[in-house]
């Protein structure tokens, strides 16, 4: 099987949103997304990427250890048959994360999977987290939050700021305020600029 991974898109770092940041992760960004047009905060530059198959990639994780932690994020990695490369990590030890936009099921079991839904038509019922990209409009963000969890069950939601602007940060605290049991969730990575 072959993959179609960003370029530089196998690297260590750490994960910088949601319920696992903080901790040492390596990523395997993958190319390609179902969301067109693309959402306009995207920074994912996913146009050039390269060809592996899984053994390349567990090959370059591997010599990328210590880590045991896996996220294979995006664009939107639902789009590539992820079963072997996934098989493959966890038969090695890897706890296999996986971020996603929601509008397809992946085709095998994850470990941990962050839900941040960009429009109405989820496949995806249960998910780990729901992670949301929050901006000024309090009031609209509400209702589709709320329009999602109708849909999809998670043990956590968390609102994140759109590009960690003031604005969005105080939309995201008045929703939390109101809401005990939603959570924050800054990008890290960013703030301290690192990948």
């Amino acid at each position: 099987m072959q993959y179609r991974v960003v370029k530089n898109g196998i690297f260590k770092s750490i994960q910088g949103e949601g319920y696992n940041v903080g901790r040492n992760a390596i990523f395997i960004r993958l190319a390609g997304c179902n969301m067109m047009p693309r959402c306009s905060f995207c920074d994912e530059h996913f146009d050039e990427y390269i060809i592996m198959t899984e053994e390349e990639i567990y090959k370059k994780v591997k010599r990328l250890s210590p880590s045991n932690f896996i996220v294979i994020t995006g664009g939107e990695p639902t789009i590539q048959k992820l079963n072997k490369l996934v098989k493959k990590l966890q038969k090695n030890g890897y706890t296999v994360a996986l971020e996603t936009n929601g509008l397809l099921k992946p085709d095998c079991e994850f470990d941990w999977v962050t839900c941040s839904p960009k429009t109405d038509n989820l496949e995806q019922q249960q998910v780990d987290e729901l992670k949301f990209v929050v901006d000024k409009d309090k009031d609209k963000m509400l209702q589709y939050i709320e329009s999602i969890k109708e849909n999809v069950s998670s043990r956590y939601v968390y609102l994140q700021p759109k590009s960690n602007e003031i604005q969005n940060i105080q939309t995201a605290l008045e929703l939390i305020s109101d809401n005990p049991e939603y959570r924050l969730s800054m990008q890290l990575h960013k703030i301290i600029g690192i990948l």
